[in-house]
């Protein structure tokens, strides 16, 4: 199935274009759902609770600090982050439901897990897992999309963000195995499929002890 994502997500989509396939009406309300979720997470803020996360992992550690010292380093960014974050994940739920009305056999969809350490308790939230693989969702910009998610080796040498060790935290949460990530094309809408190594004992055992 891995290598035959992207198709039957561009085969469900070409149904869609040509007038032969729909989407349910209940994939339609949890889309509204989510949506509503999206904009209530941006535009209301909440109390924050801090607490290591497996998605903060590739943030610089003086900016972690300052998140758990309650300083405010939102305040910092752009206008436009809003719009970003919210666009990204809108995006991301359209591609979830676009993976289902497909026929991937998609097993569990933002899932909250913890994984424990070195004493140290890690939480965080898997994007999606597709039999018996977890898997990333990223919404990427056009540059991201075509030189970085072609490859793991290429996401690997360029990962500012932690992406690698969060992929294998979260897969190790769960007891599964790390797929890889699924891009999207925040401007075309394009989707790929960027897989982990078919052996990965080494990568993973890297990534873990990099989280230690």
């Amino acid at each position: 199935m891995n290598n035959l994502i992207k198709e039957y997500v561009q085969l469900y989509l070409q149904k869609v274009v040509s007038g032969d396939a729909y989407i349910s009406p209940d994939s339609i309300s949890f889309f509204k759902d989510e949506c509503a979720k999206a904009i209530e997470k941006q535009f209301i803020p909440k109390e924050k609770d801090w607490s290591m996360r497996m998605s903060g992992l590739g943030k610089p550690v003086c900016q972690q600090q300052l998140e758990r010292d309650g300083v405010d380093v939102q305040g910092s960014l752009e206008y436009n982050s809003v719009n970003r974050f919210l666009f990204g994940d809108i995006l991301e739920t359209l591609l979830y439901l676009e993976l289902v009305e497909a026929g991937v056999n998609v097993e569990a969809y933002q899932k909250p897990v913890t994984l424990e350490i070195e004493g140290v308790t890690l939480k965080g939230t898997l994007d999606i897992i597709i039999d018996g693989k977890v898997w990333d969702i990223k919404t990427a910009s056009p540059y991201a999309y075509t030189s970085k998610f072609t490859s793991y080796n290429r996401v690997k040498e360029n990962d500012p963000f932690g992406y690698v060790v969060q992929g294998f935290l979260y897969a190790e949460a769960v007891g599964k195995p790390f797929g890889g990530w699924i891009a999207i094309n925040k401007s075309s809408g394009e989707i790929q499929i960027c897989p982990t190594p078919n052996v990965q004992d080494q990568e993973r055992e890297e990534a873990l002890s990099w989280a230690l």
